[in-house]
């Protein structure tokens, strides 16, 4: 079982961080520096750019079927604003 800390916002499309990936490349990492006598800290961003550290979430179709209504609303918006601009700009 991973444990994930989400990077974004909560919505599908997500990154996630795998902790348990990144205390395991941590500890493997310390580990070696201490052996070879090594004094130099890993950086976030190496750490983040080892593999699955950072996990995608792909969107599923039953989530984005749930979204629909807002993303609708949001659009309908959206063209309303647009077209309420082209005629204030027409009567100009």
């Amino acid at each position: 079982m991973c444990r994930s800390t989400s990077l974004a916002a909560t919505h599908p499309g997500r990154r996630q961080l795998d902790v348990d990936q990144l205390e395991s490349y941590l500890s493997d990492l310390m580990a070696f520096s201490e052996s070879r006598g090594l004094h130099i800290p890993p950086t976030v961003t190496s750490l983040l750019s080892l593999p699955g550290v950072v996990v995608e979430q792909r969107a599923d179709a039953s989530s984005l079927e749930r979204q629909w209504p807002l993303i609708e609303e949001t659009l309908r918006q959206a063209v309303e604003s647009l077209q309420s601009m082209r005629v204030a700009e027409g009567l100009r």
